[in-house]
């Protein structure tokens, strides 16, 4: 005979919260939890929760509770609990709002939103963020960028002026050092709330894997070298290879390149130049900045103008010859095959298989796939033919057949009522070919 199974007795309801309050979600049990059943899962927006500083998980014996320390913004969405039952899996869910907290300064903003971290290099990272949800009493000017090291737990500021645009390259950071960043929004009435800070990420070279080797000696024994320990000393660089934008947007354009080979023993950074297309006229692009990564954002420039670039490396002997030039670059047009950019990111590809997210309709991209051993990289395969995010498709359709169609919102908070149907479709042959058939 089966053991009393415990269900859902209570639960919470949709919530509002203010901004910054500590938040607690409870459920309540009809019995004790039998054992099968002490394992209830909490999810955010489809997303299992687990404990950390800032969320606290407690399963009691007929209760079940989820807390959040200062509730940012962020952290809005549908919650849901998970319970196991002997039929299956039960569910409550409910929506959580955020309410915006009281400014800082009267009249002043709310904190940004959705700060993330990209393009993570030794020396430099690359931020983008999300303006605040309640802009104050004034427009939002600008924001501060400010960065931790984890070693010390200050926090500093990255930038002595404001920030106009939702992103920040924050350079002149430490080799190997964990940092965490957040930003606040300025508007007439002072600086406002500071955002929700990243997760740590540490600086390091992403290609570092591919300048080591581990050679097996005596007795297992393992001896690791790096391509660092045998260069020989060089008087002069060779330049850079591989020029390219690997990023484009309306706003800025980021720079990537390859390092030469061979590199050297001696520290190694780059000068960045540029000219308009056909001109032939080159300035430094750089100016005081310190590139010590092959990777340089490039802002200030004009729309409907287009730049090309070189690059030239520097040791403390002396300053290479410059590389070939990109190919010309404009803002916010696509840069053809040769703008190439790191799609899985952080993400260990183990198998043939990636699923690609966040593309934008009406643009086509191609995609290529490299090798990876601890040896090194490979070349990049052959471009795939362009791809673009279709409109929604209907299958099973049978030709012949008269349909009429109706679509709804589905939202975290709600679902919205069913459109009106569509006029009949008449489907023609089994490629979809279809007629609108029109009133008489």
């Amino acid at each position: 005979m089966l053991e009393r199974e415990a269900l859902f007795e209570f639960s919470f309801p949709p919530t509002w919260v203010k901004e910054g309050e500590n938040l607690t979600l409870q459920c309540g049990f009809s019995s004790a939890l039998l054992p099968f059943q002490q394992d209830v899962a909490w999810f955010r927006d489809g997303v299992q929760l687990r404990q950390f500083s800032r969320v606290e998980l407690q399963t009691a014996l007929c209760s079940a509770s989820l807390t959040l320390k200062g509730v940012h913004k962020e952290q809005e969405g549908m919650y849901m609990v998970h319970l196991r039952t002997w039929e299956g899996v039960k569910e409550h869910k409910a929506y959580i709002f955020v309410k915006d907290a009281s400014a800082v300064v009267s009249g002043g903003p709310g904190s940004p939103l959705a700060l993330k971290v990209s393009d993570v290099q030794k020396d430099y990272v690359f931020l983008t963020w999300e303006p605040p949800s309640a802009d104050g009493d004034y427009q939002v000017e600008g924001y501060f960028v400010e960065r931790c090291d984890i070693g010390s737990g200050q926090w500093v500021s990255c930038n002595d002026t404001i920030q106009k645009a939702c992103h920040y390259p924050v350079r002149g950071l430490s080799d190997n050092t964990i940092y965490q960043f957040r930003v606040c929004a300025v508007n007439q009435a002072g600086v406002g709330s500071t955002s929700n800070a990243t997760e740590p990420v540490i600086t390091t070279d992403p290609l570092e894997h591919t300048r080591t080797m581990v050679i097996k000696v005596y007795r297992g024994r393992e001896i690791t070298i790096t391509k660092d320990q045998l260069e020989s000393q060089m008087k002069v660089p060779f330049p850079p290879t591989g020029v390219h934008a690997c990023e484009v947007s309306d706003n800025y354009a980021v720079l990537t390149w390859t390092e030469p080979e061979p590199r050297g023993k001696e520290q190694l950074t780059f000068y960045v130049e540029r000219s308009i297309a056909g001109k032939n006229c080159w300035q430094l692009a750089s100016m005081d900045i310190t590139v010590g990564s092959p990777r340089f954002p490039m802002f200030n420039l004009q729309k409907g103008k287009s730049y090309c670039f070189r690059v030239r490396s520097v040791i403390k002997f002396g300053v290479s010859e410059s590389s070939e030039p990109s190919l010309p670059i404009s803002l916010g047009q696509p840069q053809g095959k040769n703008c190439w950019q790191l799609a899985s990111m952080d993400i260990t590809v183990g198998s043939p298989r990636f699923p690609m997210f966040n593309l934008q309709k009406g643009k086509s991209y191609c995609f290529r796939v490299r090798s990876v051993i601890k040896f090194g990289v490979s070349e990049s395969s052959e471009p795939s033919l362009p791809i673009s995010l279709g409109q929604p498709q209907v299958h099973g359709l049978k030709s012949k057949k008269e349909y009429v169609f109706r679509v709804k919102s589905v939202g975290r908070a709600w679902n919205s009522t069913y459109s009106n149907e569509s006029p009949p479709i008449l489907v023609k042959a089994a490629l979809g070919e279809y007629q609108t058939k029109t009133a008489d």
